[in-house]
């Protein structure tokens, strides 16, 4: 690396890129190639194949066309490059390795200094803390999260998954005696039931929608979700309208620890880390010298959105501030479970 701006000399790179031998940390050069590879003998791993199979492991480190310095530039673009795919494909294709196992150890990487002490799906019911719920709806299940807050910016993770229907979602808030739940009606073919579903539970649910652009951070409006049927005009729901590129902000600023009091449980699991990490900044230089951000996805995201409409929750909650949550002022001494606030028009 060049010590003054920290990026990568790809030059020096190609000209001193090299193998370590594993067994006596030799320094194996590209001129070494051609000779070891003739004297190579294929050596079976594998005590009881099946009859008459035989599997062969090579990657393209032994190429002899391609040098141990072009093979560590292409890692580097591939690794700090703003497309996931492009790292998926040379753990695939140049290293000739499963993507998985390495995506589990650079996602745990990114992850562990948010990790608390809080095993998975624990909490104390005493501390203060509220408990809140956010669905992702999708064509055929339902993506949860359960999320502790606390006064003074401070929440813990406390459970997550998937629900193929609304009364194994109604289990998961009934378990951990959630307050409220969020869940997004952004699904155009399910936008409906879900309106219809939160009629249900007007009291406690509260359909979110994330709008590109928005003045305020979060807009509640009331709707009535039998519009157009017989029953319209009967009964209104809370619909949140929240600022995404905002909010995106606020979670990516938790994610990077620019944000204190932002907790994950002790472990988690590759599915939320994967999904929770497919959300990301890519900075590009223009021409004219000034830096373009842009917010990017590298697969599906429905943790993230979770966690992303937790906040506007909690925030429309008031949680976090000193000063109310509901229409009582709010310390670790009272539970924020007693709250009267009600979504009900």
């Amino acid at each position: 690396k060049d010590e003054k701006t920290e990026q990568w000399d790809y030059q020096r790179v190609l000209a001193s890129a090299h193998y370590v031998c594993q067994r006596c940390g030799g320094k194996i050069a590209d001129a070494h190639k051609t000779k070891m590879l003739r004297a190579g003998v294929w050596i079976p791993s594998n005590p009881t194949p099946l009859p008459g199979w035989r599997s062969y492991h090579l990657n393209s480190i032994y190429s002899v066309s391609l040098t141990f310095g072009r093979l560590a530039v292409k890692w580097l673009e591939a690794k700090h490059g703003d497309s996931l795919s492009e790292l998926q494909n040379f753990i695939n294709s140049s290293l000739a390795e499963p993507w998985k196992d390495r995506a589990i150890s650079i996602k745990e990487e990114q992850l562990a200094p948010l990790c608390g002490a809080t095993e998975r799906g624990a909490y104390d019911p005493t501390d203060g803390g509220f408990n809140l719920c956010a669905i992702d709806v999708q064509r055929s299940y339902l993506v949860w999260v359960v999320r502790r807050f606390y006064n003074g910016n401070r929440s813990h993770l406390v459970d997550w998954g998937m629900a193929p229907w609304w009364n194994d979602v109604d289990e998961v808030f009934a378990k951990y005696a959630c307050r409220f739940c969020a869940i997004d009606s952004g699904y155009g073919e399910r936008t409906q039931e879900v309106y219809e579903q939160i009629a249900r539970r007007s009291s406690v649910w509260v359909a979110v929608k994330g709008q590109a652009k928005m003045a305020e951070f979060i807009r509640p409006v009331y709707i009535d979700p039998f519009t157009g049927q017989k029953n319209a005009g009967q009964q209104k729901v809370c619909l949140l309208h929240v600022n995404d590129p905002a909010w995106t902000e606020e979670l990516l600023a938790r994610l990077d620890g620019r944000v204190a009091g932002w907790q994950l449980t002790k472990e988690i699991d590759l599915i939320y880390s994967k999904q929770i990490l497919a959300v990301y900044k890519s900075e590009k230089r223009k021409r004219n010298g000034k830096t373009e951000v842009t917010i990017r996805s590298r697969g599906d995201e429905h943790m993230f959105d979770c966690e992303k409409y937790l906040l506007a929750l909690a925030s429309m909650l008031r949680l976090g501030r000193a000063d109310i949550i509901g229409d009582k002022p709010a310390s670790n001494s009272q539970p924020a479970t007693e709250t009267r606030f009600d979504f009900a028009a």
